[in-house]
């Protein structure tokens, strides 16, 4: 186990790490922010008749509407993770048209179950977006608070086919923002949940949205309070360990997620598959912290140098992270994906698996969003310059004649080597040779390999009678064309 202070404590076991968060800050904590995100449930659907299987004599079925609901949070933020007891937050919910009924698309109105100790924030609007375009309230098909009624029901102020409620075409899509108050009652870990009523001229379903283990970060521990929380994108381009023992990563990447810890004792883990049902686990690796090690939240990472399996580049990988308390019920991340590029580094990332069907999901997913004012939307890290590929050797100090030298080398993309072992003139007389021996090796992607430099039985037997010598290691390694040489000494024991 490493650890070394940076301003916080970096805890490391292997090459996972978490990096504690520190306290609460100040309000109207995402102005400026980089790393606010939404924080959404997995998406829930109803079901349609497609219009023209329909006029065809053979009806089929399809999505009718996708939709989700999640909150703004902030575990990254400068001041302390947020929200925190008496902050300001939104929520939001998507609606997108997926079917082609006949109806021509899919009406809706939503209903709201805020959490315990949570209320709407009527001194700021609410906001609305069809396909990304919208504004503050009031304006048409985007009425303000006079439209929520006691129930938390929130209808259009529409006319015409739909009335009072939202129309969704397929290939288009509608966005709701929504400010509420975190009160000094609010528990961590609850769900945030809703009601969305469909009319759509086939099931008119009442769909389900739900965002699960929604986060207060000082707040009461609800029912189960730890978690697990992406930030996206969830994987992404890192040529460096930004933990102890530091160097580079094993793929140029890292995957990380917020461990909603809050005090208590128990392990997290990533787990990683070529399946997005995560069957068969190809490969994991976990952590162990103690009881008060980590009061809030903590970011796990991970550049899979230690899961025990081999990644190449061009294959979907799928990966949660878990957060495993030494009593009560884990917490299980949704699934996660991402393809390495094959010079290093991550290719795509993006949400895994999702439930269909309407079911309801099972965790916080973090898609990206937030298309409107007045939420002002945190402007993204500038992306990691193209890092050139890399070989880096390693000589040990110490070898015996009977096993070799053994050079182990990493590279962050397709390289090749030569090593070399050689003695002074004074000490060539003595075994017969200036030359002990010689290795190549090559990788044709990022990874590791170890070049051997094999003595002859011979100058064994020579070497055996001196005892001992010390003799320079030459590599040179190739890489994108470009070559360099390093020299070590090691000590080479008969």
């Amino acid at each position: 186990m490493f650890v070394r202070a940076v301003g916080a404590v970096m805890v490391a076991t292997g090459l996972v790490a978490v990096v504690p968060t520190g306290p609460a800050g100040a309000a109207e904590w995402w102005e400026g922010s980089q790393t606010a995100n939404w924080y959404d449930g997995q998406v829930s659907y109803s079901s349609v008749l497609n219009c023209f299987s329909v006029i065809q004599g053979s009806p089929a079925y399809e999505n009718g509407v996708g939709a989700y609901i999640g909150y703004l949070a902030d575990p990254d933020n400068a001041t302390g993770p947020k929200p925190v007891v008496n902050d300001k937050t939104w929520i939001r919910y998507r609606v997108y048209g997926m079917g082609n009924p006949c109806s021509g698309g899919s009406y809706f109105r939503p209903k709201f179950y805020l959490p315990v100790g949570w209320s709407w924030d009527t001194s700021r609007q609410i906001a609305c977006a069809y396909d990304g375009s919208g504004g503050s309230a009031p304006q048409a098909n985007c009425p303000g608070w006079s439209n929520m009624d006691a129930s938390h029901a929130y209808w259009n102020n529409g006319s015409g086919s739909g009335g009072n409620l939202w129309g969704v075409a397929q290939g288009h899509y509608w966005e709701f923002q929504f400010p509420v108050k975190v009160g000094p009652n609010a528990q961590s870990g609850v769900v945030l949940d809703a009601h969305l009523d469909v009319a759509d001229g086939n099931f008119n379903p009442q769909m389900l949205l739900r965002t699960n283990n929604v986060y207060v970060f000082n707040g009461t521990p609800g029912a189960n309070n730890v978690g697990v929380m992406y930030d996206q994108p969830s994987s992404y381009d890192q040529a460096t360990l930004p933990f102890a023992p530091g160097g580079p990563t094993r793929y140029g990447m890292l995957s990380a997620f917020q461990a909603v810890i809050g005090g208590r004792a128990g392990s997290a883990k990533f787990e990683i598959s070529t399946n997005p049902g995560m069957t068969p686990v190809l490969g994991s690796e976990s952590f162990s912290f103690p009881s008060g090690q980590f009061p809030g939240s903590a970011k796990a990472m991970t550049d899979w140098a230690d899961a025990g399996v081999a990644l190449q580049p061009g294959v979907t990988y799928y990966w949660r992270g878990s957060i495993i308390p030494t009593s009560g019920s884990a917490a299980v991340g949704e699934v996660q994906s991402f393809t390495l590029k094959p010079g290093g580094g991550v290719d795509a990332t993006s949400l895994g698996a999702t439930n269909s069907g309407g079911g309801v999901g099972t965790g916080s997913g973090g898609v990206p969003g937030g298309v409107i004012t007045p939420v002002p939307q945190p402007t993204p890290p500038s992306p990691n310059p193209p890092v050139a590929p890399s070989a880096t050797p390693s000589v040990p100090r110490t070898a015996t004649a009977k096993k070799g030298v053994v050079v182990t080398l990493t590279c962050t993309g397709a390289c090749s080597a030569k090593a070399s072992a050689t003695v002074t003139k004074k000490l060539g007389k003595k075994l017969g040779t200036t030359t002990l021996g010689s290795a190549r090796g090559s990788l044709g992607a990022a990874g590791s390999t170890t070049l051997t430099i094999k003595l002859s039985k011979k100058l064994r037997a020579r070497l055996k009678k001196v005892g001992s010598v010390k003799a320079t290691v030459k590599v040179t390694t190739t890489v994108a064309g470009t070559s360099t040489t390093t020299t070590a000494k090691v000590t080479i024991k008969g």
